[in-house]
């Protein structure tokens, strides 16, 4: 158990065959300081001591490397920024809370249901995430930050056996430069919100599903290397600025625009494949492509209207528009 260790260099604390935790229940008090690395291994818990508290506390700019090696959870809050350098546990949870930025360079949790990955910053800082693996859901909060990829590369940023939920009140988008998208793992299913001002720049590397993506003022750019499904996606221009449209492109296996509503423009854009349009929605003009495909109703059998457009509706198949 931890009260107050503090060291100008490294800390390391070992149990193998226990728990690391913090030594008094309910409590916020910063547990470990150090100019360094700070290294936890434990085979079980590393944690606080109760539902009240259960974070072990480590003081703003700490580095950490922790891992549950057999059965536990992690549990770390950083009064102030983080850098999560090698987070794991083979079976159990992953939480993380700070007051401040969060590099999430290394983040893998293991075993099954409910070894979710949780990321949460509380104060001014953003997210940037190197590759973080869930055996469950992942859900990362900015705060009042951005959530970023960390390197300029198409390598997967988040990979997570269930839900991707991502909420940030600016962006939602890669490092910048060539490379302008947050990288998803093939299969993903994703809820991302940016609510008062930025972008969601999401791209997936095989097929991807938009179960709720939305903006209150921003673009939404998202792009696929697979079947690309768009349950519920919504931008909005909240500061009438313009510019805040929806794209959607794969390079294979078609798109389904199930819901999508734009305060600017629409531009779907399938390289293989159908596109098939259950509502689609847009303030200026909307332009679908299939470039080797139909556009089609995505349902039999109804009248309802696929396609809203406050400007020119522009429709390209290389097969049927039916």
């Amino acid at each position: 158990t931890v009260g107050s260790v503090t060291a100008v260099g490294t800390v390391g604390i070992i149990a193998d065959s226990g728990s690391i935790q913090d030594n008094l229940a309910s409590n916020t008090v910063t547990d470990i300081t150090a100019g360094g690395l700070i290294t936890l291994t434990a085979s079980a818990d590393i944690d606080g001591q109760d539902a009240a508290d259960d974070y072990l506390e480590v003081a703003a700019g700490s580095d950490i490397d922790a891992s549950s090696t057999t059965a536990g959870e992690v549990k770390v809050s950083g009064a102030g920024a983080l850098t999560l350098s090698d987070v794991d546990t083979v079976d159990g949870l992953i939480d993380v809370m700070a007051a401040g930025a969060i590099d999430a360079a290394d983040v893998i949790s293991g075993g099954g249901a409910g070894d979710s990955v949780t990321i949460t910053s509380t104060a001014a800082g953003d997210v940037t995430v190197g590759a973080i693996t869930s055996a469950d859901v992942v859900s990362i909060d900015a705060g009042t930050g951005s959530i970023a990829d960390s390197a300029d590369d198409a390598l997967a940023d988040i990979t997570a056996a269930g839900l991707i939920t991502l909420d940030a009140t600016a962006n939602i988008t890669g490092a910048g430069g060539a490379d302008g998208y947050l990288d998803l793992a093939a299969g993903s299913s994703v809820d991302a919100s940016s609510a008062t001002a930025g972008t969601i720049d999401l791209r997936g590397l095989g097929a991807l599903t938009l179960t709720d993506v939305d903006t209150v003022d921003g673009a939404i750019d998202v792009t696929a290397a697979g079947l690309l499904t768009a349950t519920d996606v919504d931008s909005n221009d909240a500061g009438v600025s313009g510019g805040d449209g929806v794209t959607l492109h794969t390079t294979t296996n078609g798109i389904d625009a199930t819901l999508i509503d734009s305060a600017d423009t629409v531009s779907i854009d399938a390289d293989a494949g159908d596109v098939t349009v259950g509502s689609v929605t847009a303030v200026g003009t909307v332009g679908i492509i299939a470039d080797s495909g139909s556009i089609q109703d995505n349902l039999a059998s109804n009248t309802v209207t696929d396609i809203t457009a406050g400007g020119l509706i522009t429709l390209t198949a290389s097969a049927d528009i039916d």
